[in-house]
């Protein structure tokens, strides 16, 4: 490593400090690190819990590297780059993308900076496991949840990364474009770690009899720190391992919630349509509604209008606050399916 060496830690769908592979590569590989945001408005709404939620999440993460994270907005096919130029980073570092729009960018973004004498380096994914690697012994992928269950068990996952010891920002060189102001809210590393102790220590044990109850907040509300990476599924693994109860019937339940969510990543890089398309081709001949009446009810289903009262209770939770019970997420979605 020069001495004088700088790279880029582009951060995406991984806003925090531990258990990040990438932030170990970048902060081995040079002297200086500057860490990067590109607020794409592609993805951004300002005005949705979603993007509400992101921005708070962002700040967090500002506070959490002393106010070095440059935020730019824009495509990053343009913004790395030249951001790269601007600082002389040799390397930008990333987590893996696993999405097809993740990875249809981040091709484009690699053969921008190759342009610059730049290497796009991808280290580790938002997953414990990452997609692509669990095949079945003809080295075809799993299509079923239970067979690539128990070859998720069996394959096993690395440890999680240490938090780096020290991090030496590159700071006061880069402008960043300020954020949108953001309502308070729980958001951040800091606050993910903290619900999931809550959880480890008062909902775990009851979390099989509990989980399906919407009328309890018994579930750990990980969703969305998971989502955007404020916590690494590596890092709740290991502690429900070390937990006394990471044996129990609960743990089990939580755990294979956990391997659902990779099951459906694995899915979605084998097979990108089916993002938007049936995943077996044989339903994509079943009949779909469609026309101005079609659209009327989706949109009162929607706006949570449907006279149904846990679907509607359920959307307009889901409006406001940008989450609903994993329970409900189910019902919501069969009312508007089936």
């Amino acid at each position: 490593m020069a001495p004088s060496s700088r790279s880029i830690l582009w951060f995406r769908r991984d806003l925090r400090l531990s258990d990040h592979p990438a932030l170990l590569a970048a902060v081995d590989s040079a002297a200086h690190v500057l860490p990067v945001f590109v607020l794409d408005p592609r993805l951004l709404d300002a005005d949705s819990p979603r993007s509400q939620r992101l921005l708070a999440s962002l700040k967090a993460l500002s506070r959490d590297t002393r106010d070095a994270l440059v935020v730019r907005k824009g495509d990053p096919v343009d913004v790395i780059p030249r951001l790269a130029e601007q600082v002389g980073a040799h390397q930008v570092h990333v987590s893996r993308e696993t999405t097809p729009y993740g990875r249809r960018r981040d091709e484009k973004v690699e053969k921008a900076l190759a342009d610059r004498g730049c290497e796009l380096v991808a280290t580790g994914t938002p997953y414990a496991v990452g997609p692509g690697r669990i095949v079945n012994r003809s080295g075809s992928p799993y299509k079923v949840f239970t067979p690539f269950s128990r070859a998720w068990h069996q394959h096993g996952r690395p440890a999680p990364a240490a938090r780096p010891k020290r991090i030496a920002w590159l700071r006061d060189e880069v402008r960043s474009d300020p954020l949108p102001t953001v309502p308070r809210m729980e958001a951040g590393e800091a606050a993910a770690l903290k619900r999931w102790e809550t959880f480890l220590h008062d909902g775990l044990t009851a979390y099989d009899r509990e989980r399906d109850r919407p009328d309890l907040d018994t579930t750990s509300r990980l969703s969305a720190p998971l989502k955007y990476g404020e916590i690494h599924p590596r890092t709740m693994l290991a502690d429900i391992s070390a937990h006394s109860a990471g044996r129990s019937r609960a743990a089990t339940a939580y755990v294979t919630e956990l391997i659902w969510r990779e099951f459906y990543a694995d899915v979605l890089w084998h097979n990108p349509r089916s993002a938007w398309h049936d995943l077996r081709p044989e339903l994509s001949e079943l009949p779909y509604d469609s026309g101005a009446e079609t659209d009327r009810l989706v949109e009162a289903w929607r706006e949570g209008r449907t006279g149904y009262p846990l679907v509607d209770a359920g959307m307009r939770q889901l409006l406001e606050e940008g989450w609903m019970h994993n329970r409900v997420r189910m019902i919501t979605a069969s009312f508007l399916t089936k």
